[in-house]
């Protein structure tokens, strides 16, 4: 799927490194959920996710890996926008960008390192305060896999084709045809 992120970021005048965010989510899993309801290779929360696609009782488009990262990448902008730096916009993908927002306030600084040592609030724990260094890691290991794990292969993204219905239909007979 990452060649699809990619692209979408830099249509969106976005860094293409943005395209590694699933391996700290998901490890690219579409299907992944969590116990607190994110769902998804990107691992969006319900009501978030309905901000930028469908989710409702017949269709969740977080389990689309092409929707979902639209989705994210479309958040991550919006992000990057409303904090100015690329840390704080992806710590705010874990964290909440009105969390970043006051913790930027709370310590005086953008600087996420300092905000990492300083920032005590009670909702930013192990997950939000680790989540940018997660990214980071995450990409050293991408840009250096064989030295990792010697001679891998990346699994192409599958081949799929849409089509647009016009009325209901049930999951199981298109699965037969």
């Amino acid at each position: 799927y990452q060649p699809h992120i990619r692209a979408m970021a830099r249509s969106l005048g976005m860094p293409e490194e943005l395209a590694s965010l699933p391996h700290v989510e998901s490890s690219f899993h579409p299907g992944a959920s969590s116990n607190v309801a994110a769902t998804g290779m990107f691992q969006f929360m319900r009501e978030t996710a309905r901000r930028f696609m469908r989710v409702d009782n017949l269709v969740d488009e977080r389990l689309d890996p092409y929707k979902s990262a639209y989705g994210a990448m479309k958040l991550l902008k919006e992000n990057y926008e409303e904090l100015g730096t690329w840390p704080l916009a992806l710590t705010a993908y874990n964290h909440g960008t009105g969390g970043m927002l006051h913790a930027v306030q709370v310590t005086g600084t953008k600087d996420i390192g300092q905000i990492v040592e300083q920032y005590k609030g009670s909702r930013f724990g192990f997950a939000s305060r680790n989540f940018y260094a997660e990214f980071l890691a995450a990409r050293q290991v991408e840009k250096n896999g064989e030295k990792y794990f010697g001679v891998y292969y990346k699994q192409e993204a599958p081949k799929f084709a849409e089509y647009e219905m016009t009325g209901f239909v049930d999951a199981r007979v298109l699965a037969r045809n």
